[in-house]
């Protein structure tokens, strides 16, 4: 079902770009991407009154006792607001790390605190929660585009607006971590550099200064996180990216391929070539 569904984001992509959809369906599609974007993975924040904005994140961790019997410990995830670009004026912010701890939850908290379990085969599931963001957001930019004549004035709050992301407290223990908490700051990491490269692609075109601007320091940003991602990486060997979030391009690898094989198995026909000349 979340293949089929990304399909149809890629689909409507090109089709899109490609003006072969009534400016009526454009509407339609941008208005009903917006209201899945801001429900699952937008938080609204107010950064103006000083009040913290962290989350926390409670993970429920089973183990197994020398007895054979299972023990439960709790773990936690710190979510804090990072790379803002807009500053006090950001109303919103992407929820990376809180959707990712809440798809695995069993019971989330009033007090915004999430429950996680993981599987007892120790091995997350592969619905993470988030394999649709980069998709919405990339269909979201080119509906917008079509919509206002290549503007994205009116959804460049995404360009700048922070993301839950672990803390950086976490980030220097990362070695001392239990194997699920890595997974889940890798996985955070590895769509919050999915998030940069699709606004940066999305945006690049703007002639606006301030959103040139923004789109540079993405790019830094995007290159910070590369690395962050990379020495994690040193203290977590058996991490997967997760491979959906780049479904579009795996798809189009895929389809090359087989033209590629389908080109190399039809024979060439044989080109009638004139006779060579005999040299006297």
């Amino acid at each position: 079902m979340l293949v089929c569904c990304l399909f149809f984001y890629d689909e409507m992509v090109e089709s899109v770009s490609e003006s072969t959809l009534h400016l009526d369906v454009v509407a339609w599609l941008h208005t009903r991407i917006t209201t899945d974007l801001e429900k699952e993975y937008l938080a609204d924040i107010d950064l103006r009154d000083g009040n913290s904005t962290d989350k926390e994140c409670s993970i429920l961790e089973s183990t197994s006792s020398t007895t054979g019997s299972s023990v439960e410990s709790s773990l936690f995830l710190t979510a804090t607001l990072q790379y803002n670009l807009d500053g006090a004026d950001s109303m919103v912010a992407l929820n990376i790390l809180p959707v990712l701890t809440a798809k695995y939850s069993q019971s989330v908290q009033p007090d915004s605190t999430c429950i996680l379990t993981p599987p007892r085969n120790g091995r997350m599931i592969e619905n993470d929660g988030l394999e649709s963001m980069c998709a919405l957001i990339r269909l979201l930019a080119i509906c917008e585009r079509s919509m206002s004549n290549g503007s994205l004035n009116d959804i460049n709050a995404v360009l700048g607006c922070p993301l839950y992301l672990p803390s950086e407290v976490q980030i220097q223990n990362f070695h001392s971590l239990s194997p699920v908490q890595k997974e889940l700051i890798c996985k955070s990491f590895c769509y919050a550099i999915d998030w940069f490269r699709e606004l940066v692609n999305a945006f690049s075109s703007q002639d606006s200064v301030e959103m040139k601007s923004k789109v540079c320091q993405r790019l830094q940003q995007l290159k910070a996180l590369e690395m962050q991602l990379d020495e994690c990486l040193n203290s977590h060997t058996t991490f997967v990216h997760p491979s959906v979030s780049h479904l579009g391009s795996q798809m189009n690898k895929e389809v090359e391929s087989t033209k590629g094989k389908q080109k190399a198995s039809t024979p060439k026909e044989a080109k009638n070539k004139p006779p060579k000349k005999s040299k006297k």
